[in-house]
This record gives C-alpha cells, sequence and structure tokens, in this order.
C-alpha cells in the first residue's frame, strides 16, 4: 500500500479500483501484526492506463490541492492575526523590574546572581504580555497555531529587548534557545 500511495494513490482510489489485496502476508519490520495488502503489478499497470482512474486521480489531486491552499490561507491568517496583536509595555523603570525581580527571588529561596535577577526581570516583563497569550487561546488545534505562538513569543521578547535595553541579552538568549517557545508549546 505505501507504494501505491507513493505512486499518487489516494485510499479511496486504492478501493474503488483494485477493491481487496490480491496477496495477503503477514507485516514484517516495524508495521508488525498489522498484514500487509499487496496487488499484482499487471493489474496496477493496467488501471493506472486506464481513463476512468486518470480522471479520479486527477479529481482527488485537484481536491488535495484545494485543501493544502486552504490550509495555507489559515495558516497565513492566523499569522497575520498574531502580527496585530497589540504590545504594549508598562512604563517601568528597569531598575525597578531588576529590584522587583531580586525580591522575587530572594522571597522564594533563590540566589540573587546577575543572571538570574536578568531572567526573573525578563519574566516579570513578559508576565505583561498574558492578555495577548489569551487572544490566541481560541485558536487552539488550528493549523498554524504553533507558529503563530513562537511568533508571538518572538515580538514579546523584542519588544521587551527594545524597551529595556539591560535586558536585551537575555532575550536574545531565550530566543535562540527557545526556551519559552518550547514552554508555550507544552
Amino acid at each position: 500500500m505505501r507504494e501505491l500511495k507513493q505512486r499518487g494513490w489516494t485510499t479511496q482510489l486504492i478501493t474503488r479500483f483494485l477493491g481487496k489485496p490480491d496477496i495477503t502476508t503477514a507485516a514484517k519490520g516495524a508495521a508488525r501484526g498489522r498484514p500487509a495488502g499487496l496487488y499484482l503489478v499487471d493489474r496496477v499497470l493496467r488501471v493506472e492506463c486506464s481513463a476512468d482512474y486518470l480522471s479520479a486521480r486527477h479529481t482527488a489531486q485537484a481536491r488535495n490541492k484545494t485543501f493544502v491552499d486552504a490550509l495555507e490561507t489559515k495558516k497565513a491568517t492566523l499569522l497575520n492575526f498574531c502580527n496585530a496583536i497589540p504590545l504594549t509595555l508598562p512604563n517601568v523603570a528597569v531598575s525597578h523590574l531588576l529590584e522587583s525581580a531580586r525580591r522575587e527571588l530572594v522571597s522564594k529561596g533563590f540566589p540573587d546572581t546577575d543572571a538570574s535577577v536578568m531572567d526573573r526581570a525578563l519574566e516579570i516583563a513578559l508576565r505583561s504580555f498574558e492578555h495577548a497569550d489569551s487572544k490566541l487561546a481560541i485558536f487552539n488545534w488550528h493549523p498554524g497555531v504553533r507558529q503563530a505562538r513562537a511568533r508571538l513569543e518572538e515580538r514579546k521578547l523584542q519588544a521587551v529587548a527594545s524597551q529595556y535595553p539591560t535586558l536585551a541579552t537575555t532575550c536574545a538568549t531565550r530566543a535562540t534557545t527557545g526556551a519559552l517557545i518550547d514552554k508555550v508549546a507544552a
């Protein structure tokens, strides 16, 4: 069946034009337990030359292209929606943000090293964008939602880096490691 699909057959075309397999064998390898259906090569080639099959295959390919195009349109629309979500940070001095981060770390018993303070300050700044995350929540299970979430995280990091140049390196590190994107995908 895998070889037929590589040749452009769909499950519906196989059912319609070939029906039941000519031979059924025990599956080998990864498909263990599921019997493999085999079709005689001459029969497959004869069907592939028929006008009915060629017409049905063309219709199936056109339907598939329409589906793929619609899917890509939905993904693009979702990305455009994501790019239009306004991202504004409250006007808080970076010194206050860093002090809040330091206090938060100490209150939870964590060391207040420079790196940990910068990470915590970034987390605090990113909390300002929770409203933006909620706008994408309605699109769970939609095609392209992962890309949209990743794009939103990228935009949020850019906004923080722009408003707080002190945190730019921390933002760049997060962007390249994908730490925030992994949290969103989980």
